[in-house]
């Protein structure tokens, strides 16, 4: 097994092109047509951080947090 742990398959080897040409700052309608979406929300939901800053946002503003 190559990657212990990790799932390696086609569409997880797909996602992670994606992201990471979202990550090194391509444009999103560049990696859109790249990636043969139709619609831009389709390669936004890749772009990395967005989860990590909802969650630090809710962190920091939760009564609880």
């Amino acid at each position: 097994m190559l990657y212990p742990g990790r799932v390696v398959s086609a569409q997880s080897i797909r996602q992670s092109v994606v992201t990471n040409l979202l990550k090194a700052g391509h444009d999103v309608s560049v990696v859109q047509g790249f990636a043969g979406h139709r619609y831009p929300g389709s390669t936004v939901r890749y772009r990395p951080g967005e989860v990590a800053t909802l969650a630090a946002a809710v962190n920091k503003y939760h009564p609880f947090g």
